[in-house]
Parts: structure tokens; C-alpha cells; sequence
């Protein structure tokens, strides 16, 4: 999936504009000041991973550290019209954070068996409304602020 990065106003007061430009949002573990986030990604129809995090504003150079969430998932499923899986593959699936912005949060989502990479690609969180992806034929990443309902996964973007 190909996107098109926009920068966005910095969600955040300063009084001295560069400062407001270098604080950016960061999947962190705990902050004052975060705003909690839903993701779900589906495949088929089904959700195959739930997380609910911390999105923290922080200075660039305050960055701790990266998240990263790994799971295992079965084959079956055919990624991109060209990597075909069997239902006795085991694929991991690896959901780290990719990218930091004034206005967003980038998760990166890559899905790969042991001698291939399947599928490499983002989710960009925005952090105040719903946000959904068509990361391949049936496989959507939502994210959501958890003040606002989960979307079911069917839906428009």
C-alpha cells in the first residue's frame, strides 16, 4: 500500500515554534499527557490482533526505546496475489513503531515466514479519529482514540 505523508499544525502550545515542530507522538509505555489508542488488525473478517496503547508527545530527542508487538498467525492466505501460504505455514507478524510525527503515529506491520518476507508495510495512527487501512486483499488495520467506539470490521475509511 502506497500513502502520501502530509505534515500536519503540531497538536501541541509552544510558545517557540521549533519546539512545537520536534515534539511528535510516540508509542510509549506510560506519560502524563498520552492519549490512549485501539488498533485491530483483521484478516478475512476476523481480528487477529488486538492492542490498546499509550500514544505520549515527546520532544525527538526524549525518544526510550522502540514497541514492538510479535505474534504467530497460520498460513493459507495469499499476500500481494503473489506469496501463496499453506495452512500448515507458520507466519510471524511483527508490529513495531515505524514513525513519529507532529499529528500521527506510524506503525510499521510486516508478515513473514521463515524464508520470505510477505508482506512489509504501515498504518499511520491519527490520534484523534479513526483510521482505517487496506493493508492488502483482506487483511485492515483500524486504530481508533478509545474514547471513540471500536469500528466493526466492516466499514468505509
Amino acid at each position: 500500500m502506497l500513502g502520501v505523508l502530509v505534515a500536519a499544525r503540531p497538536a501541541f502550545p509552544s510558545s517557540d515554534s521549533q519546539q512545537g515542530e520536534d515534539r511528535v507522538w510516540y508509542w510509549f509505555e506510560d506519560c502524563t499527557d498520552g492519549k490512549t489508542i485501539g488498533f485491530n488488525l483483521s484478516l478475512d473478517g476476523k481480528i487477529i490482533r488486538h492492542l490498546e496503547f499509550l500514544a505520549c508527545p515527546m520532544e525527538r530527542t526524549d525518544k526510550r526505546g522502540t514497541h514492538e508487538e510479535s505474534f504467530f498467525i497460520v498460513g493459507g492466505h495469499t499476500f500481494q496475489d503473489e506469496y501463496h501460504t499453506k495452512s500448515t505455514d507458520k507466519i510471524t507478524v511483527d508490529i513495531w513503531e515505524a514513525g513519529a510525527d507532529p499529528g500521527d503515529l506510524i506503525l510499521g506491520i510486516a508478515f513473514a515466514t521463515k524464508e520470505q518476507i510477505l508482506l512489509n508495510t504501515a498504518h499511520i495512527v491519527k490520534l484523534d479519529k479513526v483510521s482505517r487501512f487496506d493493508l492488502d486483499r483482506g487483511l485492515v488495520a483500524r486504530s481508533y482514540p478509545l474514547n471513540v467506539k471500536a469500528p466493526s470490521t466492516k466499514g468505509s475509511r
